[in-house]
């Protein structure tokens, strides 16, 4: 499933005369995914996680309307489906403001995954899922166990610690 990116510059109501207001815009690309949704579901099927680069970063450093996230988010999570964000460029301190690019459009926007890479190495690749509790807890009381090839590989877990070091010794977020 794709849908049109929500960019109230170049996107697909960039016609509309709503003189950038952030608001409608917003809620025309919300309307995007229930329409999305209800298209799949109308066919018995359902969605179990949407996808998203919290910030399009090779796509144009494209920055969503104001609420888009929240209403998307509040959207999908009321029909039982699961958000994934993108941080792999975007994490890291590298939005300026925040730590990751998505508490940049609010404290009330929470994603159920995080997906985070190559800033966290530096150029050593390493990469990481992090996710909330009750999520993990469901591999623990079922039973799953997790099996990762190159997972916990020390030098990598050192490089991404040393990362982490010099954002916070260095005061990069409050530098940037």
């Amino acid at each position: 499933m794709t849908l049109p990116i929500p960019d109230i510059y170049r996107g697909k109501y960039r016609d509309i005369d709503y003189n950038y207001d952030e608001e409608k815009l917003s809620q025309l690309y919300v309307n995007e995914v229930r329409q999305k949704v209800e298209e799949v579901e109308s066919r018995g099927r359902r969605i179990a996680i949407f996808l998203i680069e919290s910030l399009q970063s090779c796509g144009g450093q494209i920055i969503y309307p104001k609420n888009f996230l929240k209403n998307a988010f509040d959207y999908l999570h009321s029909k039982g489906i699961l958000c994934l964000v993108d941080e792999v460029q975007t994490g890291f301190g590298r939005s300026g403001t925040h730590f990751w690019a998505f508490q940049s459009y609010g404290e009330d926007v929470v994603p159920d995954f995080v997906t985070m890479g190559k800033s966290m190495g530096n150029g050593f690749p390493v990469s990481a899922l992090a996710t909330r509790r009750c999520i993990t807890q469901k591999f623990d009381n079922d039973g799953i166990e997790y099996f990762n090839t190159f997972g916990g590989n020390p030098v990598s877990c050192r490089a991404a610690i040393a990362v982490l070091d010099v954002i916070e010794s260095e005061n990069l977020m409050e530098n940037a």
